[in-house]
């Protein structure tokens, strides 16, 4: 499992105009041999930071989606940012250790 971020800071003026061309970027995006999570989040403190967030099953499932022209159309909306948007993956499923079960609580009631 592949997953792939990309960080965008949209120009507020902007805003609405990226959202219009995101939004079926990602509907397509899902239906993506490969693909099997991709989702828009945004800040909380600032509506204008932006991630897109994608999980892929392969490396050949991303490679040939970074070479398709909805990926193309998603970095032409570069022109709509504060700054250039940051992409990054990560190759790796980390596992977390099992967490410890909390013990029920004692019924004072009982006693």
């Amino acid at each position: 499992m592949i997953w792939v971020s990309m960080t965008m800071s949209v120009l507020p003026e902007k805003r609405k105009e990226l959202m219009q061309t995101l939004l079926p970027i990602i509907e397509v995006t899902k239906q993506q041999k490969g693909c099997m999570v991709c989702r828009l989040y945004q800040g909380l403190e600032d509506e204008c930071d932006l991630i897109l967030l994608q999980e892929w099953e392969t490396e050949t499932a991303v490679n040939r989606y970074l070479q398709s022209n909805w990926f193309h159309i998603l970095l032409g909306t570069a022109g709509l940012l504060n700054q250039k948007p940051r992409v990054a993956t990560l190759h790796q499923d980390l596992r977390l250790p099992d967490l410890p079960r909390p013990s029920a609580p004692k019924d004072s009631t009982r006693e």
